[in-house]
């Protein structure tokens, strides 16, 4: 099974798996300085081992992305037969282009997650809106969108 995690990089010190990664993003390192894709690769291979992981930085210092970074690795997704995808992060507009490219990701078979966003209950964010995509939020203790 081959996984990708699009996020921010990753500080490898944090982690206890193996994973391959590849920088998409307009920074020369890999290193997560935003902490959110370390975060991310801790929970993604906390409990399974049998995989190949591969951390796709896409996101730079600041949380930021473009659509080209996130469309070259989605086209690095499709060409290396990645099963599972996980997209921590989304865009407050829709973008035919990485749309079309996520289709023909999930037409391949593979499994695609994505975050619904951090709006407090507004609009989900793009392409957590796409029916062929697994949308994910988080609840605060009281079962609440949370405020993070």
């Amino acid at each position: 099974m081959n996984v990708a995690i699009l996020d921010s990089g990753i500080s490898s010190e944090y982690i206890k798996q193996n994973i391959t990664i590849i920088n998409f993003s307009t920074e020369k390192h890999s290193k997560d300085n935003h902490n959110h894709g370390t975060a991310i690769s801790n929970l993604v291979t906390q409990n399974r081992t049998k995989a190949n992981y591969y951390h796709l930085k896409v996101l730079n210092t600041n949380g930021e992305t473009t659509l080209t970074n996130v469309e070259k690795a989605i086209d690095w997704c499709i060409e290396n037969n990645v099963d599972i995808v996980n997209m921590s992060f989304g865009f407050t507009n829709y973008d035919h282009t990485l749309s079309k490219k996520l289709d023909e990701l999930v037409k391949s078979g593979t499994i695609v997650i994505a975050s619904s966003g951090n709006n407090l209950g507004g609009k989900s964010d793009f392409p957590a809106t796409k029916s062929n995509i697994v949308s994910v939020g988080g609840l605060d203790k009281d079962l609440k969108i949370s405020k993070h």
